[in-house]
């Protein structure tokens, strides 16, 4: 007679072992429901794993075999415990991928957004981004208004995007607490004021402190992988804030981006959902003229071009009333052919000068 191994090293289902006594035998499933008393159908199922081997099947088993009852029924209830934990292993697979798609989950993990860690229990992981997202459960679209400055056309990710908004919202509460109450009319009157400061390198520094003034929160937060992101405003408890990441550490990029989100800020559209292309044109035109005024930079490439010397731009920055890095950015953005080398001496960096305002 074949002896089936007792406690088998992996979870074989019972029928497969009962076929396998078949086989040793020469008997055929009638066979055995002869023996057994059984209808051949119930012998099928039980072989097929239809039917579980119940407390009385595992005695008629164990005397037309001649082994204990007991292994079939432990046989079973291996069984049964092996596809309990195969179907709990692909639900937390599934959870983990919908986890994983609602937000960069590692990343955030990394930067300490989140206190969990890569082996917490999928339940804490769902519960630390549900609450970090501001949502009941994973798979809700997270609320937020917002206007954000990023490099659209290399595809960015979009719940990358909204994770990094957020915790601009959880660093920017307390700050904005402390503000004035907001007024469009006060930021209007500011705008030449505030454009002042983008005569010198140092002028930079006091950009926060300017923008409080008015009811304005301000923070640098670096960008997420796959955001592209520069820069956004979005309304925390009823004032405007700006968030740069700072992803071009140079001295035009700030003030272009800065400006670029006080354009939305005077508008009143970073209160929607993401703007739009022709919503964001606008704002890179208005902010275009409020560093480099269209008149007179067609004035001075007229005398400049095609060389455009060094002291020609220094000159011409002067004359505006501008760092000669933000004349270089433009020149940059608006001039085919003017190169990415030319005037880098004068792209300053202003991460340092942006300490007490930088996040991780």
């Amino acid at each position: 007679m074949h002896k089936p191994t007792k406690g088998p090293a992996r979870a074989v289902p019972p029928g497969q072992l009962i076929q396998r006594e078949l086989d040793a035998r020469g008997w055929t499933q009638n066979d055995l429901a002869e023996v057994m008393g059984r209808p051949a159908q119930a012998i099928s199922e039980i072989i097929t794993g239809k039917k579980q081997i119940t407390a009385e099947t595992a005695i008629e088993l164990g005397e037309a075999f001649g082994v204990d009852a007991a292994f079939w029924s432990t046989l079973q209830s291996n069984y049964n415990l092996h596809l309990a934990r195969q179907q709990k292993s692909a639900h937390d697979v599934a959870r983990r991928s919908q986890l994983h798609s609602a937000a960069p989950l590692l990343e955030l993990i990394k930067r300490g957004w989140l206190q969990i860690t890569r082996k917490s229990p999928i339940d804490e992981q769902e519960s630390a981004v549900c609450t970090f997202l501001g949502i009941g459960s994973i798979g809700a679209r997270a609320e937020l208004s917002i206007s954000f400055r990023s490099a659209e056309h290399r595809g960015p990710d979009w719940t990358a995007k909204v994770a990094w908004a957020k915790r601009v919202e959880h660093l920017a509460a307390p700050q904005v607490a402390m503000l004035p109450k907001y007024s469009k009319a006060a930021l209007e009157k500011s705008i030449p004021k505030l454009l002042k400061l983008a005569a010198a390198e140092d002028g930079v520094t006091q950009v926060p402190a300017s923008l409080a003034k008015l009811g304005i929160g301000f923070l640098v937060l670096p960008h997420l992988p796959k955001t592209f992101l520069d820069g956004a405003i979005l309304p925390v408890n009823g004032h405007p804030v700006v968030a740069l990441s700072l992803r071009y550490d140079r001295i035009d990029n700030f003030w272009f981006t800065l400006l670029h989100e006080l354009a939305h800020c005077l508008r009143g559209d970073y209160v929607f959902i993401e703007q739009n292309g022709e919503d964001e044109d606008e704002a890179d035109a208005q902010a275009a003229e409020w560093l480099v005024p269209s008149l007179a930079f067609k004035a001075f490439q007229k005398t400049a071009s095609p060389n455009y010397p060094a002291a020609a731009i220094e000159a011409f920055a002067t004359q505006i009333g501008r760092h000669p890095g933000i004349v270089v950015g433009q020149l940059q953005r608006c001039v085919p052919g003017f190169g990415y080398a030319k005037g880098r001496a004068t792209l300053v960096k202003v991460r340092p000068l942006l300490s007490d305002h930088y996040h991780k």
